[in-house]
């Protein structure tokens, strides 16, 4: 089992330990572990009967930080990889993104998650295009609406082409093409919540959700009032 805990500090013994596991190259190239990697193919470390993977200790012997809860990630995409120089720290949006930057990932056909076909998703742009709603899309091809609307929208699939892009309107106050409110009804919604009432009666008062009310007395939305 790999732990993902604090990397414990290496005494010189286990340094050398650790060196004697990997090829050390030029600078620039991968140093590739030699012992035997995980499914994934990134090298295993063992520190006190723990398991940690290699490149996440080179880090932190390189730079002094651990990692902790963030991903150490490859610039090479080589998961046996522990040259310093080529990791970066990063959350798992970054890793995503760089992967799919370097097209690593698999997408569209390829995913093994996929139950629909790229002529699924031209047909359910076409059908968006012509004024179907996205219930009536959803319940042809057996999918939920959610996936119906980001298929549609280019949210995913979004290497093929005739994506239905959103409305690029501004989006904050008063001019947000979804808003109900204005400034006066912001004011006010702040100022109930001030006196006690609730999010369900405020939310009631003016129409909108209840996590509208939370958002906007939390001035997580409407943060320039």
């Amino acid at each position: 089992m790999i732990t993902k805990n604090l990397i414990p500090n290496l005494d010189e013994k286990a340094c050398k330990r650790f060196s004697s596991y990997f090829i050390k190259c030029d600078d620039n190239d991968c140093w590739q572990w030699k012992n035997k990697p995980d499914k994934n193919g990134y090298g295993i470390f063992v520190i006190s009967k723990k398991n940690y993977r290699a490149h996440r200790v080179s880090y932190k012997l390189a730079y002094d930080v651990d990692p902790k809860d963030y991903l150490v990630c490859h610039r090479c995409d080589n998961p046996g990889c522990v040259n310093p120089k080529h990791l970066f720290l990063g959350t798992n949006k970054d890793n995503v993104q760089d992967m799919r930057s370097k097209k690593r990932h698999s997408y569209g056909e390829k995913s093994k998650r996929s139950t629909l076909t790229e002529k699924d998703i031209l047909k359910m742009r076409k059908m968006a295009r012509d004024g179907i709603p996205y219930n009536q899309i959803a319940k042809k091809l057996n999918i939920g609406i959610s996936l119906t609307s980001h298929a549609v929208k280019g949210r995913c699939w979004a290497h093929l082409k005739g994506a239905i892009k959103e409305p690029k309107k501004p989006l904050t106050g008063k001019d947000h093409y979804k808003t109900k409110l204005d400034v006066s009804d912001v004011l006010n919604i702040r100022e109930l919540s001030k006196k006690g009432y609730s999010q369900s009666k405020i939310a009631k008062k003016y129409n909108i959700s209840q996590s509208g009310v939370c958002a906007i007395v939390n001035k997580i939305t409407w943060k320039h009032i």
